[in-house]
Parts: structure tokens; sequence; C-alpha cells
């Protein structure tokens, strides 16, 4: 009786010993559980999550394969910057940069980047990675540029993020293509 309440004991801590956070380094933190405010207030270890849109990647859902996964969708200006730049991640899987005027509210197209691969932190396209978050409102957007391809390893640094606000269609007037 006494090996069976012991084998009853001891079998649930033997279960939690196998749980899911086990690839986590001793004393990592879980970035998943953080706000992207608690992410950015220190340097960080970049790590690839594998692109979502990829077939063979386990966050991949049947509809990636006609709209690709991109929460990033929409029109955003960059805060705090003398250049006047609007960057628009676009339903087709783009990333466009424009010119704007933000008296006349004009936006001047200048580039056209397909974007290469995405999960729900980074993005890859031929210019490099950015790694990205959204405030809780989803009105802010903060990304951190790192070179293309960036290796697992390479630092993320607390001051280079940049702030991107969510523009309204009232706020710039697209030209035509």
């Amino acid at each position: 009786m006494k090996k069976l309440f012991l084998l009853l004991l001891v079998l649930p801590l033997a279960f939690m010993a196998c749980s899911s956070d086990d690839d986590k380094e001793p004393g990592e933190e879980d970035l998943d559980k953080m706000t992207i405010e608690e992410y950015m207030s220190k340097d960080r270890k970049f790590k690839w999550a594998g692109d979502w849109n990829d077939p063979d990647h386990p966050k991949y859902k049947p509809e990636y394969a006609t709209k690709k996964y991109n929460p990033l969708v929409g029109v955003w200006h960059k805060e705090n910057t003398i250049i006047n730049g609007v960057s628009i991640f676009t339903e087709d899987y783009h990333y466009e940069l424009y010119d704007y005027d933000p008296d006349t509210k004009y936006l001047k197209f200048r580039n056209r980047i397909p974007m290469e691969a995405m999960n729900d932190k980074v993005y890859r396209n031929l210019y490099g990675s950015g790694v990205y978050g959204f405030s809780s409102s989803g009105r802010l957007l903060y990304i951190n540029l790192l070179a293309s391809n960036a290796p697992d390893g390479s630092i993320i640094k607390k001051d280079k993020w940049s702030t991107w606000k969510r523009l309204d269609e009232s706020d710039y007037i697209l030209p035509d293509k």
C-alpha cells in the first residue's frame, strides 16, 4: 500500500518534469508571455522561429495558401524622424515604401519589395529581418531591423527599436497605380 501511495505521489511530478518548457534554457524568460514593451526593455538574443507561410511549419494553416500570414497589413508612419516616409504592408505580401507629405497627405511611391518569410515576431525581405511587435491597442508597431537572414544569437539592441503609427485612410492620399 505504501508503494502505491508513493507511486501516486511521484507520478504527477514526473509529468510536470516533461512539460512544454523543456526547450528553454534554465532561467530563460518566456517571450510569448511578454508584452512588446517588456520585450524591448533590454538587449535580447535573436532566434528565428521559421516561416509560418511554409507548409512544413507546424503553425502553417491551409488558408495561408491563398492569403499569406501577415499581421502587419496596413499603412504605417515612422514616428520621430526627419524622413517623412510611410510603409505599407500589403495584402499581396509586399512591403511598399512611400515618401509622405504631411501637409498635403500625398504619398509618392518609392519602392516595392516582396516579403520572403514571416512568423509572429519576425518578417524577412530583401533588405533584412525585422523583429516586430504591436502595442496592446494595435495602433503602434515597434520594429527592430537586423541584417538580412540574421543568424540565431544575433543581438537585438534595446535602443534600436523604432515606433510606427498606424495611419487611417483619412491620414493619407494614395496615388493611382
